[in-house]
């Protein structure tokens, strides 16, 4: 049987199609192509839209998280860490659609806790 398990860097494909259609109208379609996948292979690993969209926010925070690694090792001094993240934070808000995280809120609970979980125990202790 093969294993069609997405990667995390490849879920990170994702999160700029659910930016560019929504969360619910992203098509199968371009998320599989997106994915490096087919449809069929997408649907198998990814019952639900809930279950897609809760692995690519999970997969986007990690990618958030390999930033400031990169970008502590870039800045060694405080200010300059805390600048760094400042304009790392500013450019992803500018990438976010208007209407994407009241639908995250409205339309999938459990991913929008797992953000505001991440917000809450992640994003202090950088700061």
């Amino acid at each position: 049987m093969r294993d069609f398990t997405l990667s995390t860097p490849s879920l990170e494909a994702a999160i700029s199609v659910f930016y560019r259609y929504g969360l619910r109208d992203a098509s199968d379609a371009a998320l599989a192509k997106a994915l490096n996948t087919t449809e069929p292979d997408l649907a198998a690993q990814f019952p639900s839209r809930e279950l897609l969209v809760h692995q690519a926010v999970l997969a986007d925070m990690e990618c958030q998280k390999r930033e400031h690694v990169a970008l502590y090792v870039q800045y060694s001094s405080a200010v300059e860490r805390l600048y760094g993240l400042l304009q790392l934070g500013l450019r992803d808000l500018a990438a976010v659609p208007d209407q994407y995280y009241g639908d995250l809120q409205t339309g999938f609970p459990l991913t929008w806790d797992a953000v505001m979980e991440h917000l809450n125990s992640y994003s202090p202790p950088q700061l």
